[in-house]
């Protein structure tokens, strides 16, 4: 089944990268529990947006050595994006990881 990791994100706004942002705090929050869905996360198949937020939801976690495996080893040398994210109209968080990224919801 393909999941919103890997869609294309042509013409997306706030309302679908907050969803893509929920699903993968889902998957991180419950890893888990969701041990399946979460060993078969392809980053090498998602668009560098989504290879971002990942790479913050590792560090938010302090999983920061997943990055040493296979699945992950590609995210080591991605930096913020270029462009802020929002994934509200009006953000008011301040995680240090993710603004660090260029994420703000």
């Amino acid at each position: 089944m393909e999941r919103i990791y890997y869609e294309d994100q042509t013409g997306w706004g706030i309302a679908e990268f907050y969803q893509l942002f929920r699903n993968l705090a889902r998957l991180f929050q419950y890893r888990e529990k969701m041990a399946d869905e979460f060993h078969q996360l392809e980053p090498s198949r998602a668009s560098m947006t989504t290879k971002t937020m990942i790479k913050a939801f590792l560090l938010h976690h302090k999983l920061e050595g997943l990055m040493d495996t296979a699945q992950f080893n590609e995210l080591k040398d991605i930096g913020p994006l270029e462009k802020p994210l929002l994934l509200e109209d009006y953000p008011t968080s301040n995680i240090p990881v993710f603004n660090q990224y260029n994420i703000y919801f």
